[in-house]
């Protein structure tokens, strides 16, 4: 719901009443405060005109219950989504940068130490980044460290890339 009130919906009421909506919403959308706080008075007036039994594809706001559910928190994604997203990205993004270590093994610009070192860094990052999808869905403090693992990622795969392509032109 607040998604909307900030998107397409936010021309339909005033900042206050968006906020008044919202407040709402994060204090827990409980019934008693719906109907004795301004937030029905709200979606009487500005919302039901076209969110009512009769529009087709768009929520009804004529019963509790369907405001109700739309003003449930969004709690990002469920462990089973997580557990198969989190196999497919280990697998599939381990082949890649099996593929592209293997190819990196080949130069001779680097030490065996660093070559192990730049080779294994990908699968370094590629854990923390799956492990803190999961930290995140714990505690969204964890976010940040999605991003950083993504940049390590990044960044290792580019430095193998990069490395193997240069040795390509000298030959």
């Amino acid at each position: 719901m607040e998604t909307k009130l900030n998107g397409s919906m936010k021309d339909k009421a005033t900042e206050q009443e968006r906020f008044t909506l919202m407040q709402w919403v994060r204090d827990g959308a409980l019934e008693k405060e719906f109907t004795h706080l301004k937030p029905q008075k709200i979606i009487e007036a500005k919302c039901q005109m076209c969110h009512n039994e009769g529009a087709s594809g768009i929520p009804d706001f004529t019963k509790f219950e369907n405001i109700k559910e739309l003003a449930k928190q969004d709690e990002g994604a469920t462990f089973s989504s997580l557990t198969r997203v989190s196999h497919i990205h280990l697998f599939g993004i381990s082949f890649i940068f099996m593929f592209v270590g293997l190819i990196f093994s080949f130069s001779t610009t680097a030490s065996t130490f660093y070559k192990s070192v730049a080779i294994s860094m990908p699968y370094a990052f590629l854990i923390v980044d799956i492990l803190s999808w999961w930290l995140t869905k714990l505690s969204p403090m964890f976010a940040s460290l999605i991003m950083v693992a993504g940049v390590g990622m990044g960044a290792s795969f580019a430095f193998m890339w990069v490395v193997s392509k240069k040795l390509q032109f000298y030959k």
